[in-house]
């Protein structure tokens, strides 16, 4: 096989790389503002139930769960498609990760100024979104960043059950005579690509929030 093949074939893989990330990512972020928000919930079994949906997701390996999803989890009698299994399980797993990001932004906001908000009865919502969520903004952002490469990069396990993704092409073309050393070097490469960019506006965006964020005393 040569380069040039390889090199349009890997182009036609990463869409379904970016396919499989982007929309887990998205579906863990919303996922992860309910669990967030049930997390720091005044209701102790609301709480308590976050933390062990966070606990328990974490707490076991991606491809098991991934596993679990697509050989062991039916609706109506009808198993998950590859990427449909990839996508719902990156996205659970990754609410309770995102759901802690949320957290750890929200908590890094000093307590002194939600109690100043509270004395001069400023309304709960306009706190949130005028004064608590432009601080919190950078350290959520930075914390999501780091979680959407680790996702971008999680997602070469789908290749085990046949998401024809990045790594799962790879593997392909060696077994179909191309170079090892050559198929996978492109594939660290390939990947490389897609991730600095994500760190590197993650950087500019937290930076310019940082910048410009309310101060309340």
């Amino acid at each position: 096989m040569t380069l040039n093949l390889t090199l349009e074939i890997f182009l036609r893989s990463m869409g379904f790389t970016l396919l499989v990330t982007g929309v887990s990512f998205l579906l863990a972020a919303v996922l992860g503002v309910a669990v967030a928000a049930a997390r720091r919930s005044s209701n102790s079994l609301l709480s308590g139930l976050a933390a062990v949906w966070i606990t328990i997701l974490r707490g076991v390996p991606p491809l098991v769960w991934l596993f679990i999803v697509y050989f062991g989890v039916t609706v109506g009698g009808a198993k998950f498609t590859p990427i449909s299994a990839a996508v719902i399980t990156f996205g659970v797993v990754g609410s309770a990760y995102l759901a802690e990001a949320y957290r750890a932004g929200l908590d890094a906001v000093p307590k002194s100024q939600r109690e100043a908000l509270a004395a001069l009865s400023v309304p709960r919502w306009a706190a949130m979104r005028l004064v608590i969520l432009p601080q919190a903004f950078p350290v959520i952002i930075s914390t999501c960043a780091s979680y959407g490469i680790h996702l971008l990069k999680d997602t070469a396990l789908a290749s085990l059950i046949g998401v024809q993704e990045m790594t799962y092409l790879a593997n392909d073309i060696v077994q179909r005579g191309t170079d090892g050393f050559t198929a996978f070097f492109l594939l660290g490469l390939a990947y490389l690509a897609l991730s600095i960019p994500v760190g590197l506006l993650a950087r500019a965006v937290a930076g310019r929030s940082q910048r410009g964020k309310v101060r309340f005393a």
